[in-house]
């Protein structure tokens, strides 16, 4: 009757935090991130079908883990911190989470990254770009120790994608 939104959990997370998480210190992002993180299984409750739909990838798409690399990504643009091989197949191409960061209950934050769209497996792109990254290497310093070792690191993994 007043004409404004339910203030539900919802709402505050897609209204309130995704647009304002920019914005606060990065002491701040943890304890807003763990906020998000043990509400969002609630907000799905009190959002149906598509606005819960909506808010997941809202969050998904959202600028808000902190990676390995400094900078805050979204998940969809991180790999699983747990497969680590996937570095030795695709190199640079290839950033996690910085685990550091969520140090206090990693399982948890695992569980959080694998329910809102973390990369499990690397993408025929990023597979492209790790080979054109050995190449490179081969061109500049041949065919080294390094290399050697990153292509036998990878070898079964190249053998599960093709």
């Amino acid at each position: 009757k007043l004409g404004v939104d339910v203030l539900d959990q919802s709402t505050l997370i897609k209204n309130f935090l995704l647009p304002s998480f920019y914005q606060l210190e990065k002491s701040e992002q943890l304890p807003a991130l763990a906020w998000l993180r043990d509400h969002l299984e609630s907000a799905r409750s009190e959002a149906s079908g598509k606005g819960w739909n909506d808010l997941k990838e809202d969050v998904a798409k959202a600028r808000l883990i902190q990676a390995d690399n400094g900078q805050l990504m979204s998940l969809p643009d991180l790999y699983h911190p747990q497969h680590s091989w996937i570095k030795d197949l695709i190199g640079d191409a290839a950033i996690f989470p910085d685990m550091s960061f969520y140090k206090d209950q990693p399982m948890r934050w695992l569980e959080f990254f694998q329910a809102t769209g973390i990369k499990e497996y690397p993408l025929p792109d990023d597979i492209v770009s790790g080979v054109r990254e050995l190449q490179n290497k081969v061109e500049l310093d041949g065919f080294s120790n390094e290399v050697e070792q990153r292509c036998r690191e990878s070898q079964e993994e190249v053998r599960f994608f093709i």
